[in-house]
C-alpha cells in the first residue's frame, strides 16, 4: 500500500481516500457527532419538578407561561427543574389515551380539570385521597370553607367516597385565564401515584396561600 501510495499523483491520493476510507471517516464522524449531541441534549435536559395537566380546562393565551413561571419561583427550582403543563379533553380519544398513559406511567402529579372529568378520575381510582395527603391545618381550613369535593371511586377500585378534590378559586382562574371547557366549576385534583408529592403540596398552598 505505500509503494501505492507513492506513486499517486495528487488526484490519485484523493481518489484513493475516497475509495478505501470514506466509509470509515463518515462512520467516525458520525460517531462523534453522535456523542456531542448527547451530551448537549444531557446538558440542556430539564426534569420535571410539578407535572400539571388541564383535562377540559384551558388556558388563554400567554398564562401557561406566566403559571408555570410563578410556580418555578413558588417552588425555588433550579435550571435543571421546570414546571410541565399539559393539557388534553376528555373526549378527544387519543389526547385522554395519552393522559391516562402518563398517570400509568407515574408521571403526572395534579389536574385542574372540570367537574366531568374529576368525577370520571375519581371513579377509575386515580386521584389521591386528601385527608391524610395534606397538612392536616390545611385540610381543614378546606373542608371548613366548603371547598372540598367528594369522590365516588368505582368498586373495582376498592369503591367508596373519598375528599378527593379541591373547587379552584374564581380569582385564581380568572388570574390565570382558566376555564372548563364544558362551563361550571374547576376543581384541582392530586394524582395518587404523584411523582412530586411534595411539590404538589406546595401547589395546593400556592393556589390557597391563606390555608
Amino acid at each position: 500500500m505505500r509503494e501505492v501510495w507513492r506513486g499517486l499523483d495528487r488526484r490519485g491520493k484523493i481518489q484513493y481516500v475516497i475509495d478505501y476510507y470514506l466509509l470509515y471517516i463518515i462512520i467516525i464522524l458520525s460517531g462523534l457527532a453522535l456523542v456531542v449531541w448527547f451530551f448537549i441534549e444531557k446538558a440542556n435536559t430539564r426534569d420535571p419538578a410539578l407535572y400539571l395537566a388541564g383535562l377540559n380546562a384551558g388556558i388563554a393565551g400567554e398564562a401557561s407561561s406566566e403559571l408555570t413561571d410563578e410556580l418555578y419561583g413558588y417552588l425555588g427550582l433550579n435550571e435543571k427543574q421546570e414546571v410541565v403543563w399539559d393539557s388534553a379533553a376528555l373526549d378527544d380519544y387519543e389526547a385522554s389515551t395519552r393522559i391516562y398513559t402518563l398517570i400509568g406511567a407515574g408521571m403526572i402529579d395534579a389536574f385542574i380539570c372540570d367537574e366531568t372529568s374529576f368525577y370520571a378520575l375519581a371513579e377509575a381510582g386515580t386521584l389521591m385521597e386528601l385527608d391524610g395527603f395534606l397538612e392536616e391545618s390545611v385540610y381543614q381550613e378546606l373542608e371548613t370553607s366548603g371547598k372540598l369535593l367528594l369522590g365516588e371511586v368505582s368498586e373495582d377500585y376498592g369503591g367508596g367516597s373519598f375528599k378527593l378534590g379541591i373547587t379552584l378559586p374564581e380569582d385564581f382562574a380568572e388570574r390565570y385565564h382558566l376555564k372548563a371547557s364544558g362551563g361550571g366549576r374547576l376543581v384541582l385534583c392530586i394524582i395518587a401515584n404523584a411523582p412530586h408529592p411534595d411539590a404538589a403540596k406546595a401547589l395546593v398552598r400556592f393556589i390557597f396561600p391563606d390555608k
